[in-house]
């Protein structure tokens, strides 16, 4: 896993901790987090997969970002 997915993955997690998520795909987020750091799936086919995880994906990376 590259190191940037893990820090969004985390980043991931901590927004499911302080309810950024919103409800409808937490336990997807949540689901999906286990599985990238796994390795059985990239960020990117997440992102592919679902553009509407994906748009939390691109949410939890800004704000790695700063």
């Amino acid at each position: 896993m590259l190191n940037d997915d893990l820090k969004v993955i985390m980043e991931l997690k901590k927004m499911l901790v302080q309810h950024a998520v919103p409800i409808s795909v937490r336990q997807d987020i949540d689901e999906q987090c286990d599985q990238v750091r796994k390795g059985g799936k990239t960020l990117a086919e997440i992102k592919e997969n679902d553009p509407f995880i994906g748009e939390v994906i691109d949410m939890a990376r800004k704000r790695t970002k700063g």
